[in-house]
C-alpha cells in the first residue's frame, strides 16, 4: 500500500512559493555566470591581436549559449505532476548547481532535519547508500523522496487501523445483525419423574433432542445442565405453536410438555417416546435470556476468525464487505481482504476447521498483484491528490516503483491491483480438508474443475448475493434444483468434448428459460445476460452450492 503513495504530501510542496524562489535563485546564479562571461568576452575583444584569442572567445561564447539554454530549460511552470518533479530534480543533480542551492532543494523534502551547504555532501552520500544498488538518477531519487518509508510510527498506525477494523466488525455484528441478541429459554422439569420414565440417569452437560406435539418444526435441541435444568440451544425464530411464533411459541410448547427425548449423538436410542405421557416444564422456571450466537477464535490486525450460525454467515459477510469498502475506500486495490467461509455440522472438530481455514487462499498466487481494471466507483478518488495514483507495472523481485510506473486512476485503464479473494466449502468429515488445494489459482479437485470455478474475487461476493436474490425471488426450490441438476448433468456428459462453449451456452439459456417459465420474458435484458453468463462460467452453480448446500437455506420462497 505504501509503495503506491508516491504523490503523497510532498508532491504538493512543488507548487509552494519557497521552491519557486529556489528555482529563481538557480536561474539568477546562471545569469550571473553569463554576466561574468560577457565581461570576459568584452575584455578579450579589446586585445590587439584577435587571431591569438579567437579560439578562447569562441569557447566562451559556446559556454554562454549553454547557460542561456539552461535558463530556458528551467523556466517551467511548477505543477503537481511527474514531469515537474523530474525537472526540479534535474536542477538538484545539475553539476553547475552549487552547494547552497542543492541544500535548499533537498531541505524541502525533509521536515525533521536541517540541511546546510556545509553538510550537503554528507546527506547526498547517505541517500546514495540507502538507494543502493539503484543508480543515483532523477527517477530513483524521486521514488526515494516520494515513498512513504515504513517507519515504526507508520507501521504502528497501519497496525492500529486494521486492528480497529476487526473491532468495528465485531461491534457492528452485535448492533446490526444481532441487535436484540438471540433468545434462549431456560426451564426446569421434574427430574425425579423424568428419571423414572427414562429408567436411568440423564447425562449432565449434554445436548438432547426433544419433540413437542403440534410444535412446528416438532424437534428442538436443548442442553441439559443437570438436575432437570435445560437450555434451548438453537434459534427460536423458526418455531410455530398454535397462533404463536418464535420465543413465545416455544415457551407455550414447553408448558404443554415434550413426549420424545434422545441423545443428539445417538438419536436411534429413544429415551422417552410416548405421546400420551409428557414431561412438562415448570411454568415458574421458564426464563428468557439474550446472548450473542458467535464465538471469537482470533482477533488480530492480520486475521479475524469467528464461529457463527451458518444461516447468518452471508449477512455477516455482506456487512464486512460494506464496512471494508467504506473504511478503506481510498486504498481499494492496494489493501486486499480475503474472506473464507467454512460450514460444518455441530460438534465438528475445531482443529480440523482451523486446519482447513489455513489451507484456504494461502498460496503465492493469492498474494500477487493482478492486471485488471478497477471494479469500484472511481469518481470520488480519481482526482484525489494523495490516493489517486495506481501502479501500471508489475515489479520483479527487489524492484521498486518509480513515478513513471504510476498513473492516475481511471475506469478505462488496467492496473496491477490486489483484489482479495472469497472461497467457501462444506466439511462433512475430517478428511474433507485435504481436498482444499489450488492449481493455477483455482481449486484443484477434479470435481471442482468440472462444476465450479472457486475462488472468486472479493468484490464478486456482492454479485453472488445479487444472483441469489434473482433466483429466490422468481423460482421455487424445485426449479432451482432443476437448473442445478441439468447444468451438472450436461457438464458431466460433455466433459470430453472440446469447443463446446457455444453449444453449452444455448443449452444453458434454454434451461433457464424453461425453469423461469413465463417470468423469463419479463426479465430485463441485462438480467438475462447475467444469468446466462453465470451459467456458462459456473458462477451460477457456485452460487447455488453456497446457498443451498453450504449454508443450507431452508426455503426459497
Amino acid at each position: 500500500m505504501d509503495k503506491c503513495k508516491k504523490e503523497k504530501n510532498r508532491l504538493e510542496i512543488i507548487v509552494k512559493e519557497d521552491l519557486v524562489k529556489i528555482l529563481a535563485g538557480f536561474k539568477d546564479l546562471l545569469k550571473k555566470q553569463i554576466e561574468k562571461i560577457d565581461n570576459v568576452i568584452s575584455s578579450m575583444k579589446q586585445a590587439k591581436d584577435q587571431s591569438k584569442i579567437q579560439e578562447r572567445i569562441n569557447e566562451k561564447v559556446e559556454n554562454r549559449y549553454n547557460l542561456v539554454q539552461k535558463i530556458k530549460e528551467y523556466s517551467f511552470t511548477l505543477n503537481a505532476d511527474i514531469k515537474t518533479v523530474y525537472k526540479f530534480l534535474n536542477v538538484f543533480l545539475e553539476k553547475s548547481c552549487d552547494g547552497e542551492i542543492a541544500a535548499k532543494i533537498l531541505n524541502t523534502f525533509f521536515q525533521d532535519i536541517n540541511i546546510e551547504k556545509e553538510n550537503i555532501n554528507d546527506h547526498i552520500q547517505n541517500i546514495k547508500q540507502r538507494m543502493e544498488p539503484l543508480q543515483f538518477n532523477k527517477e530513483n531519487l524521486a521514488a526515494y523522496l516520494f515513498t512513504q518509508n515504513p517507519s515504526p510510527a507508520r507501521l504502528y498506525r497501519i497496525w492500529r487501523e486494521t486492528e480497529e477494523f476487526s473491532e468495528i466488525v465485531i461491534r457492528d455484528i452485535k448492533e446490526r445483525i444481532y441487535y436484540y441478541g438471540w433468545k434462549r429459554i431456560r426451564f426446569k422439569v421434574d427430574y425425579e419423574k423424568l428419571k423414572k420414565k427414562v429408567g436411568k440417569n440423564i447425562k449432565v452437560r449434554t445436548p438432547y433432542v426433544i419433540k413437542i406435539k403440534n410444535l412446528k418444526p416438532e424437534s428442538i435441541l436443548v442442553f441439559h445442565m443437570g438436575n432437570g435444568e435445560f437450555y434451548t440451544i438453537e434459534s427460536l425464530e423458526k418455531f410455530k405453536f398454535n397462533d404463536k411464533e418464535g420465543e413465545l411459541a416455544v415457551r407455550q410448547a414447553l408448558e404443554e410438555g415434550f413426549y420424545y427425548l434422545a441423545d443428539e449423538e445417538d438419536v436411534d436410542e429413544i429415551l422417552l417416546s410416548n405421546e400420551n405421557e409428557v414431561i412438562k416444564a415448570d411454568s415458574n422456571s421458564l426464563q428468557s435470556e439474550s446472548y450473542y450466537p458467535f464465538i471469537e477464535i482470533t482477533k488480530t490486525p492480520l486475521s479475524l476468525r469467528l464461529i457463527v450460525p451458518a444461516e447468518d454467515s452471508i449477512k455477516i459477510i455482506e456487512l464486512v464487505t460494506k464496512l471494508f469498502n467504506e473504511r478503506f475506500e481510498k486504498v481499494l486495490g492496494k489493501l486486499p481482504l480475503n474472506i473464507k467461509l467454512l460450514a460444518a455440522n455441530r460438534k465438528f472438530p475445531l482443529y480440523v476447521l482451523l486446519d482447513s481455514e489455513r489451507r484456504m487462499l494461502e498460496g503465492k498466487e493469492f498474494k500477487e498483484a493482478k492486471e485488471m481494471k478497477p471494479w469500484w466507483n472511481t469518481i470520488g478518488i480519481r482526482n484525489d491528490k494523495y490516493y489517486s495514483f495506481y501502479p501500471i507495472k508489475r515489479l520483479s523481485e527487489n524492484e521498486k516503483y518509480t513515478l513513471d510506473d504510476l498513473d492516475r486512476l481511471s475506469k478505462a485503464k488496467s492496473y496491477f491491483l490486489y483484489p482479495g479473494y472469497f472461497d467457501f466449502d462444506f466439511l462433512v468429515g475430517t478428511s474433507d480438508r485435504y481436498r482444499i488445494y489450488y492449481e493455477r489459482g483455482k481449486r484443484g479437485n477434479s470435481e471442482y474443475k468440472l462444476y465450479a470455478s472457486r475462488p472468486y474475487y472479493f468484490y464478486q461476493i456482492s454479485e453472488m448475493i445479487e444472483l441469489w436474490e434473482i433466483l429466490k425471488n422468481n423460482l421455487s426450490n424445485s426449479q432451482i434444483n432443476f437448473i442445478e441438476e441439468m447444468l451438472i448433468r450436461k457438464l458431466k456428459e460433455w466433459r470430453e468434448i472440446k469447443d463446446k462453449d457455444k453449444v453449452f451456452k444455448e443449452f444453458a439459456k434454454a434451461t433457464l428459460a424453461d425453469a423461469f417459465g413465463d417470468k423469463w420474458s419479463g426479465l430485463e435484458g441485462k438480467t438475462k445476460y447475467f444469468l446466462v453468463e453465470s451459467a456458462c462460467n459456473k458462477f451460477l452453480l457456485d452460487t447455488i452450492c453456497l446457498f443451498k448446500h453450504v449454508i443450507k437455506v431452508r426455503e426459497v420462497r
